[in-house]
């Protein structure tokens, strides 16, 4: 259940809902969850969207994308949709965001919940 809400987030923020996101974000932290497992699934999240992006601007299809990275058909085609709400530098930025929450959560400069909030507030901007 805990997973599928993670899920709920990452689809949150790549349909840029951000009080949505939210939302989830905080009823995982008060469930318990590690913010570094949260930074890390949707780090794998926006790393898919870049590729799928990337292959999409190539030319490629779904069934070709999925094939290309390995992926179900379905989230191929579900990624297609998402990354349509995203430009590349924008995607690229939402990395780098990432990378940052995920070193300032290690160096315990914000505190977690702080640092997730100003993740999904910025995200892709």
């Amino acid at each position: 259940v805990q997973e599928a809400r993670i899920f709920d987030l990452t689809d949150a923020l790549a349909q840029r809902n951000r009080k949505q996101a939210l939302n989830i974000l905080h009823d995982l932290l008060a469930d318990g969850e590690p913010p570094l497992k949260l930074i890390s699934t949707i780090t794998s999240q926006v790393r898919s969207l870049l590729l799928v992006k990337e292959l999409a601007q190539k030319g490629m299809r779904g069934p070709q994308i999925a094939s290309t990275l390995g992926i179900a058909p379905f989230i191929a085609d579900k990624s297609l949709r998402q990354v349509g709400n995203f430009s590349v530098p924008q995607l690229e930025n939402a990395y780098r965001q990432l990378l940052t929450t995920d070193a300032a959560l290690k160096r315990s400069r914000l505190t977690p919940e702080m640092a997730l909030d100003l993740l999904v507030v910025n995200f892709g901007l």
